[in-house]
């Protein structure tokens, strides 16, 4: 059975202490009081929405952030089940309305006004909510006098409000993009048949373009947002088994709820938002000015919690990609033409860089929560994979010594395989169009961007190979001399005081100098002098003979 286990706080709360810090300074640089904070949520049925919303109100409220924070659930402006049977009877002939869950099921209306009572500061606001087991599980709004009420008399006001929801952020699409989703869903059913795992395929058009139509007026909420988290899913077929097992804890808490039946079929009737929607979040649900500011966040889950996915860059890792993008692929001019790339280049090195850089955010946020008293999960593997990135990185570092037209982590467009497959990315046809990308003059120029590579190593290697030379020279030169200059000295002034005085000034010498300028172990540092030493003792025994 598919869980949820894994704690996405850890990711969402620096990410809205960030949005609620910039929301804040906005305001208050312009001498204004900052309102309420909205920030929301999505994710897919059973994925864990919740147990998130707890823990990120239970956190966001109490010290040291101290900021009232209240959660909503687009559930609980559900439609009153009189109200939702009304619909279902008015559109008989659409699935999608006979139940709750699609957009048209919520009471718009009733949530636009909270918002701005919320916005306003309003006093004795009352929160609506929803009783999903009533009327055997097809649910019927709680009466007034259960709501919650906040902002009350003596209470601080809301700073923050989350509102949660599996349709939360959903933008309607043109009619033009619906018809052709819905097309394409219409013919993979036609050609899978029973093998089609989707639901918009075996729906009517015009039942797809109701909904479509109403979601719009959901705008007014989602425009509200100025923040928004996504919690997708790596498969969506996995709201099945979750919803299933939600559905499975309700009736065991309340003893009422719906059958595993009656789950498939209620899913069955939320699955074609999926299809629908689902890459209007990916792709981002902000415009404008806030879209800019890409104030997202988004998580893919697996299955289970070891599937845990990709989560959405911070704000330190923002500016790590914004400085490798630049050089992670780059332009070669020709030597006989400066206006043409003579190659262009994808430096994997610098991607690698991004990569360490991802994991030592890991390691620091684990190192946090050891210094909490907290023990982090999956600490042996984040040290694990933040080792090998760095090992790697090591051995990519090794491999520029082969030199840059052979370096393979530098993938080329001379070379026809890798020139083949930039063009099938479409690599090729984007560098035609850019004007910006960084360009060096040739191969073997010391300005070749990168990351820890290519234009640094080759300007240090080009460096320290004169090094060497230099460095070969003079202990060539220092060498000789240890040797022809006592043995000049001995030569020219005769006796046996005078040659011993000679070779034993050397020698010490010598053995001084090797300890000093080699990194020769103790025993090798011996062996030498001892060498060295015989080499003077045999030049005096045949002197004075």
């Amino acid at each position: 059975m598919a869980h949820i286990v894994d704690d996405k706080s850890e990711h969402c709360i620096p990410f809205i202490l960030e949005r609620i810090k910039s929301h804040r300074q906005q305001y208050e640089a312009k001498g204004e009081t900052p309102p309420p904070f909205f920030v929301g949520l999505n994710g897919v049925q059973g994925a864990g929405k919740t147990t998130l919303v707890t823990t990120l109100a239970s956190t966001l409220s109490s010290p040291p952030h101290s900021l009232p924070t209240v959660v909503l659930s687009i559930d609980d402006l559900y439609l009153p089940h009189t109200q939702q049977e009304a619909l279902a009877r008015s559109h008989s002939d659409n699935p999608l309305v006979q139940h709750r869950g699609q957009p048209s099921t919520h009471d718009v209306k009733l949530g636009t006004e909270l918002f701005s009572a919320l916005l306003n500061r309003q006093s004795h606001i009352k929160l609506p909510s929803y009783d999903k087991s009533a009327f055997s599980g097809r649910g019927d709004r709680r009466p007034e006098n259960e709501w919650e009420t906040v902002n009350t008399n003596g209470q601080q006001p809301v700073e923050v409000v989350v509102f949660e929801g599996w349709c939360v952020g959903f933008r309607a699409l043109s009619d033009d993009e619906a018809e052709q989703k819905w097309k394409d869903a219409k013919a993979e059913y036609e050609s899978k048949g029973d093998g089609y795992q989707g639901q918009l395929g075996k729906l009517q058009l015009e039942h797809v373009l109701f909904v479509n139509s109403k979601l719009r007026e959901y705008d007014a909420l989602t425009d509200q947002f100025g923040a928004f988290m996504h919690i997708d899913a790596e498969d969506a077929q996995y709201v099945y088994a979750w919803r299933l097992e939600q559905e499975a804890a309700l009736r065991a808490a309340k003893g009422t709820g719906m059958t595993d039946e009656q789950v498939i079929k209620f899913v069955n009737g939320y699955y074609p938002a999926y299809e629908l929607y689902t890459d209007v979040l990916r792709h981002g649900i902000f415009n404008g000015e806030k879209g800019s500011e890409s104030p997202s966040l988004s998580r893919i889950d697996g299955p289970n919690a070891g599937d845990a996915g990709q989560i959405g860059p911070s704000a330190s890792l923002q500016k790590v990609l914004q400085a490798a993008q630049p050089l992670v692929f780059y332009t070669i001019l020709q030597k006989v033409d400066r206006t043409k790339p003579k190659k262009c280049v994808l430096n994997v090195a610098t991607m690698q860089a991004v990569a360490v850089r991802a994991f030592q955010e890991q390691v620091i946020r684990a190192g946090t929560q050891i210094k909490d008293g907290k023990m982090p999960k999956d600490l042996a593997k984040v040290l694990r994979q933040y080792c090998g990135a760095v090992r790697d990185m090591d051995y990519m570092q090794e491999k520029a010594n082969n030199g840059f037209d052979n370096d393979p982590f530098l993938l080329m467009s001379s070379k026809q395989i890798e020139r083949d497959m930039m063009e099938n990315h479409g690599l090729m046809q984007w560098v035609e169009q850019r004007q910006d990308l960084p360009v060096a003059l040739d191969s073997k120029h010391p300005g070749l961007p990168g990351v820890g590579r290519t234009a640094r190593i080759h300007a240090a290697q080009c460096q320290n190979r004169r090094i060497r030379r230099k460095l070969n020279m003079l202990s060539a030169l220092a060498g000789g001399l240890a040797l022809i200059v006592p043995m000049v000295i001995m030569k020219l002034v005769p006796g046996k005081i005078c040659s011993l005085v000679t070779t034993c000034s050397f020698v010490f010498g010598f053995a001084v100098a090797i300890a000093l300028l080699s990194d020769l172990r103790p025993n090798e540092i011996l062996g030498v002098t001892a060498a060295y030493a015989a080499v003077l003792v045999v030049f005096v025994g045949t002197t004075s003979s």
